[in-house]
């Protein structure tokens, strides 16, 4: 495995090779892996981490494509650089495609402004983000090899990068290391009834009752960036499962030796009130770096951010 920066010349060769590997198994084989390895990007922005010598740190933002007035506000609050510099930080929302021809021209045109979008193409839906997360992997491992750390996170969840950079820049050190909500091998149903949001065929880990991977619920995820060419490289031999937060980040790092999970834990909250209400009376003891959000409130939790860290 390789786990260090390589040339772009030798990291050219080497997705070459396993691309051409999986599209070799892909004609012998029924069974279905992740689009994502070898589908064209639609959009990308190849140089958006070569700008740098070092990212502090690549944030992937799952966005659905046609949320873009939500990533506009976005943009408005947390999610620009500006705010973090001397820090290196970048952001990349992914996209899948739409059938939509003035949405794709919006998105066109947002790209061009900010140039902050990877679309694939794979379709845009909620049983295909394990390909949006499959594309994550393989855009770091051939354009982002030089961040110090990638984060993962929903568009309706806020990290707290200033106390990220500041608090917890000792995770920039760890290898082969996935920070996140864990949820323990069978602890976590599989759901087999069919009106479940959840529901797993039978035909997918058939005597199965629990997930059998420890995995993390994917709202946010932390990862040391020397995993995830192992990640990608693991899901061009694992066959997809739609499950997303249980294929990424439960499946794929089964099959890495040495993979350590750390838990969030109190790090983390779900409770709008409970964000506001730590921001404003603790300030910059709040302990949450992780918070659910939407659109209008970010508003509010980015203002009392600033309140204290800016």
């Amino acid at each position: 495995m390789v786990h260090s920066i390589v040339s772009l010349e030798e990291k050219d060769q080497l997705v070459f090779h396993e691309n051409d590997s999986f599209e070799r198994r892909k004609a012998h084989r029924k069974t279905r892996y992740p689009e994502a390895i070898s589908a064209r990007y639609i959009i990308n922005n190849p140089n958006a981490c070569y700008l740098f010598k070092t990212v502090s740190c690549l944030i992937l933002v799952y966005s659905k494509t046609r949320y873009w007035i939500a990533r506009k506000k976005l943009r408005q609050t947390w999610i620009n650089a500006t705010h973090y510099k001397p820090q290196n930080v970048v952001f990349m929302f992914l996209l899948g495609t739409s059938d939509n021809p003035k949405l794709q021209e919006i998105i066109k045109n947002e790209n061009t402004k900010y140039q902050d979008i990877l679309q694939g193409d794979f379709v845009d839906s909620y049983r295909n983000l394990t390909n949006k997360g499959v594309m994550g992997f393989r855009w770091v491992t051939e354009y982002c090899r030089n961040a110090e750390m990638v984060i993962k996170i929903d568009d309706d969840a806020y990290i707290n990068m200033f106390k990220l950079l500041k608090n917890f820049s000792y995770l920039k050190d760890r290898k082969k290391f996935i920070y996140c909500n864990t949820v323990k091998k069978d602890i976590m149903s599989i759901q087999r009834n069919i009106s479940n949001k959840w529901y797993v065929q039978e035909d997918s880990f058939r005597g199965y009752s629990y997930y059998p991977h420890t995995y993390c619920s994917g709202i946010v995820v932390i990862l040391s960036t020397d995993i995830i060419p192992s990640l990608y490289r693991a899901a061009m031999m694992t066959p997809f499962f739609w499950v997303d937060d249980f294929y990424l980040f439960g499946i794929l790092p089964s099959r890495i030796p040495g993979v350590r999970f750390e838990d969030m834990g109190i790090n983390y909250t779900s409770t709008y009130m409970e964000s506001i209400k730590c921001l404003t009376e603790m300030r910059s003891r709040c302990h949450y770096l992780v918070m659910m959000i939407n659109t209008v409130r970010i508003k509010h939790i980015w203002n009392a951010v600033l309140q204290t860290w800016s």
